[in-house]
């Protein structure tokens, strides 16, 4: 369905080839505000085969210059990425395998070689390409330009929005692709750690270093020690997400697109986050204060941002089923105090209370596991009885028990819930 979004694409893209150059890179600018205003779906309905065959007709018959191709297709991948857009159009069209030969061409040349147009081609076609199209051949040329281009420490504003550009880019390389860590580690420490001195990096720029990090962890487990003592992910991502909490005026309906650039940046974080705590053994110090951030972030957002509001409790469900993260952790950052506010108010309607349901699930199934060592049983005692207290004080097996009927109700396949009311109750 066409919307006046998609309409206006459309009908500026058209008009590109009766324009000057100087009007054209105006029009690209106003295409670029369009895309921003697009959702998934409409921008789906414009990343057609067709428009980027259109393009290349245009640079074909030169009625456009390559710099105004670059800047509008270096948006187009910006929103692709943003947008979590799996379409494979531009890999498939014969813009994106001429854009795949030119970047080979380029990086063979012995001498002259440009720089600047190869790092330019591999942000378009990093962003565009899909696993499917994206060769290994192309994606080591990218790689390494990109990372060259990320490293650039100049403090000019231009220079800060393509290393920006560069990052976000490399944050598209998904966990699809495994990559050898002698390819990227050691600059990509570097890029993260002077930021960590100097912060010179936008948040989004510092955001997408750590998303290309976390998808490297998915396919390797050695990368934990770098990730959590070297570069202190937890720690930082707590920080991040505090300032980004902040950043907005989560009360006020006339921010509505600022809220709209700053969620997209702090969902960007929450997927971060929630990949290493499904999966690995990220358990430290600095747990807590994660912890913290995110519950702070819940108490803000709960009133007009119910879609990070749901996906922060998620996070913690994903926290919850592994035994790296401590219980006490939970505790002591708050997220039981969040969950009995928010259960006490839950109803049959509410589609996501068995999150809520499945948190409590898997604390009590492993308050109840059996452990070995005097010491390791004394400190799972204290937990269990200190968050017996907590719970105590809230009226918990009450409240649980009043959702009897709604275990019995949901699709307990698909949700692994217990349809055993006892399985929700932890017993000091």
């Amino acid at each position: 369905m066409e919307t006046y979004n998609t309409k206006k694409f459309t009908e500026l893209l058209d008009e590109l080839e009766d324009c000057t150059e100087i009007e054209q890179r105006k029009k690209i600018g106003e295409m670029n505000e369009f895309m921003d205003e697009m959702d998934k779906y409409e921008f789906r309905s414009v990343l057609k085969i067709e428009q980027f065959e259109k393009i290349q007709k245009m640079i074909d018959e030169k009625k456009m210059n390559f710099g105004n191709m670059i800047l509008l297709l270096k948006h187009i991948g910006f929103c692709k990425i943003s947008l979590r857009s799996s379409n494979s159009n531009f890999g498939n069209s014969s813009l994106g395998k001429r854009f795949a030969e030119m970047i080979i061409f380029e990086n063979e040349k012995k001498e002259e070689k440009n720089e600047r147009l190869l790092v330019d081609l591999c942000k378009c076609c990093t962003m565009l390409h899909s696993y499917h199209t994206f060769s290994k051949e192309l994606l080591s040329i990218c790689l390494s330009s990109l990372l060259k281009a990320a490293l650039i420490k100049n403090e000019s504003e231009e220079a800060r929005k393509e290393v920006e550009i560069a990052l976000f880019a490399l944050s598209s390389i998904d966990d699809y692709y495994k990559i050898e860590k002698k390819l990227y580690l050691e600059e990509m420490k570097e890029i993260i750690q002077y930021h960590q001195n100097n912060r010179n990096l936008s948040c989004l720029a510092y955001q997408s270093a750590w998303q290309f990090l976390i998808y490297r962890l998915l396919n390797d487990r050695h990368l934990e020690d770098n990730i959590v003592d070297a570069t202190h992910f937890v720690r930082e991502a707590a920080r991040e997400l505090k300032e980004l909490t902040k950043c907005v005026d989560w009360k006020r309906k006339e921010e509505v697109t600022k809220r709209k650039k700053e969620q997209k940046a702090i969902m960007r974080w929450i997927c971060t986050i929630k990949e290493p705590f499904r999966e690995f053994d990220l358990w430290n110090e600095d747990v807590v204060g994660l912890i913290c951030s995110i519950v702070e972030l819940c108490r803000a957002a709960r009133e007009n941002e119910g879609g990070t509001f749901d996906n922060c409790i998620s996070l913690f469900y994903s926290m919850a089923t592994m035994l790296s993260v401590n219980v006490d952790a939970l505790l002591e950052g708050g997220a039981f105090d969040l969950l009995m506010e928010e259960i006490q108010g839950l109803s049959f309607e509410d589609s996501f209370v068995w999150c809520y349901l499945g948190i409590f699930m898997e604390i009590s199934k492993r308050l109840k596991e059996k452990t070995n060592g005097a010491i390791v049983k004394r400190e799972r005692k204290a937990s269990k009885e200190r968050l017996c207290e907590k719970l105590e004080e809230e009226g918990y097996e009450d409240i649980i028990t009043s959702f009897r009927e709604i275990i019995d109700f949901i699709d307990l396949g698909f949700h692994n819930l217990s349809l055993e009311i006892s399985d929700y109750f932890i017993y000091s």
